[in-house]
């Protein structure tokens, strides 16, 4: 597949994102808040259900042109790339987050295999969700109240219906929070483990972070569970060159699995050199160079060559 295909879903993805965030949310809070002031109620419900239309219409648009082109994006792609963290830099880790989830969104999720010291989910999604949780709710409180004063006068029944209102988002706000963190995992977890939707026994785990002690029987075991449902396998060339014994052989392992143009390795610019010295099989891997300044960059053009890159490797 050309170069040219990629950078189009791309451009496609990013403006599609673009669309959502910059116009038809903030269309949507305005027309709701100006509607609602003057009682046209009604109109506000319908503006925002045709600028839902005219996005989903986009949406379906943008993924009939990947069918085209045979490509599974985010939401249709059910072969994750595994990230294997196992000597993580606590000072690192929320910039890298950002950064690998951000470049890897138009194609595919991202799971974390990950030591004790990664505490959260993927912290991009979970800021994310925190302020966009806020947001609606407050706004909708600020909507009950200017419509209930226009029909009833007694404060103390608002100050009760208010309340319920608030511990009902509340509620699922902490809901949301509490299950976009990492998810420790123990033996009796992995033969549950279904990395192609996310799930452990059934259940959802939104913070696409597993955490189990970075050496032992324990990792490897998981690692052998979910490799064959990844398609290409992201590791931190600081942790090559660390040379541990079982990170070798878990290199080996997707070497030997999944091939070395599927193993995609996170360089400072220095250490590439030292890794192919200890690996010369990685020659044909991709090395992507990590940027000076990580995170919440997605018009970038260096993160746009750097998830154009990635899409060929995972392809």
């Amino acid at each position: 597949m050309s170069n040219d295909k990629y950078s189009e879903v791309y451009d496609k993805w990013i403006e599609l994102y673009k669309f959502s965030m910059f116009i038809v949310l903030p269309a949507a809070i305005i027309c709701m808040v100006v509607f609602n002031l003057f009682s046209y109620a009604y109109y506000s419900m319908l503006f925002v259900f045709l600028l839902v239309g005219i996005l989903y219409y986009k949406y379906i648009m943008f993924k009939k042109q990947c069918a085209q082109y045979n490509l599974p994006i985010f939401f249709t792609n059910k072969n994750p790339v595994l990230w294997i963290r196992k000597f993580s830099k606590g000072s690192d880790i929320w910039k890298s987050h950002a950064f690998i989830d951000i470049v890897l969104r138009p194609w595919s999720t991202v799971i974390t295999l990950a030591d004790n010291k990664i505490k959260y989910g993927v912290e991009t999604r979970v800021y994310k969700r925190k302020i966009i949780v806020i947001i609606i709710l407050l706004f909708l409180l600020i909507l009950y109240t200017i419509h209930y004063f226009k029909s009833y006068d007694s404060f103390a029944t608002y100050i009760i219906s208010a309340t319920v209102f608030i511990i009902i988002f509340g509620y699922i706000y902490l809901k949301q929070l509490t299950t976009s963190g990492s998810v420790t995992i123990l033996e009796k977890d992995i033969s549950k483990l279904n990395i192609s939707e996310s799930k452990i026994a059934g259940k959802h785990f939104n913070g696409n972070v597993l955490r189990a002690p970075s050496e032992g029987n324990l990792w490897w075991e998981i690692i052998l569970k979910i490799s064959p449902s990844v398609s290409a396998v992201i590791v931190d060339c600081e942790d090559i060159i660390m040379e541990s014994v079982s990170l070798k052989r878990e290199i080996h392992h997707f070497l030997d699995t999944l091939g070395a143009n599927r193993l995609i390795l996170l360089t400072n610019g220095n250490d590439q050199g030292k890794v192919l010295e200890l690996y010369p099989e990685l020659k044909n891997s991709l090395f992507i160079k990590k940027p000076k300044r990580m995170g919440f960059r997605y018009f970038s053009a260096e993160y746009r060559a750097i998830s154009i890159q990635i899409a060929k490797a995972i392809f």
